[in-house]
């Protein structure tokens, strides 16, 4: 599978298995890692988050949800992607009655430029535009037509 990922954003790689009741324990284990370099980017087993091993890119910026692992959902997130994160992850998953493991690219889209700018500033120059109504308004009062204005 593939995800477009944004940088600057949080982003979820998707990983899923079938998962059958009482078939997760502390034994249970979901390694995620960056297939072209096989550096951990994410390792969890005994009930716990295991990062000592973790790839130096990825610290502070990966978690799983703990909750969904007995429910067969190892997806990761990955918190403030940056450009250097597109490429393969592969996610592996073994328990006691099953392993397996699957590969995702992800594909990071450039951040856009925010909408607005931070500040407008109007130089004293854009207030001509005034001027430019002073004889439209001398007129409208002279010939009586200010109705409209």
């Amino acid at each position: 599978s593939s995800v477009k990922c944004s940088e600057g954003q949080d982003c979820i790689l998707s990983c899923t298995f079938k998962y059958t009741a009482g078939g997760w324990d502390e034994e249970s284990a979901v390694t995620w890692r960056r297939t072209e370099t096989d550096h951990i980017v994410h390792g969890y087993h005994d009930n716990t988050d295991q990062l000592a091993d973790q790839s130096p890119q990825y610290v502070s910026r990966t978690s799983l949800f703990d909750s969904e692992l007995q429910r067969g959902n190892a997806s990761l997130l990955l918190r403030r992607v940056r450009e250097e994160d597109a490429g393969e992850y592969k996610c592996s998953v073994s328990t006691p009655r099953l392993s397996g493991s699957g590969l995702t690219e992800v594909d990071v889209v450039p951040a856009q430029p925010t909408a607005a700018p931070a500040q407008v500033t109007v130089q004293s120059s854009d207030w001509r535009g005034i001027g430019a109504l002073l004889p439209l308004l001398a007129l409208c009062e002279i010939a009586s037509l200010c109705v409209g204005l």
